[in-house]
């Protein structure tokens, strides 16, 4: 094999690499992302949740206060006791 041959092998074999580093590179991007977006959305959700929560225990601690009855569910459904 000639020098300028195993220098094109080489190059060759290095351009192959990158192509499969490139196509981890842009999976492990886009993976990353979607975890992004999807930890968006919970962090979203868990501030309703809160914000829900919240309002509901100010209004009981309001009737609490004047000493009027609260019967409201709390935000999840389960009963209050």
């Amino acid at each position: 094999m000639m020098l300028h041959e195993w220098y094109r092998e080489r190059r060759d074999e290095r351009r192959r690499e990158m192509e499969v580093n490139l196509r981890a590179a842009e999976e492990a991007r886009v993976t990353a992302e979607e975890a992004t977006l999807a930890s968006e959305e919970t962090n979203a959700q868990l501030r309703q949740h809160l914000a829900a929560w919240n309002a509901w225990n100010q209004r009981r601690l309001r009737a609490l206060a004047s000493g009027e009855p609260f019967d409201e569910p709390p935000p999840n459904g389960t009963e209050h006791h």
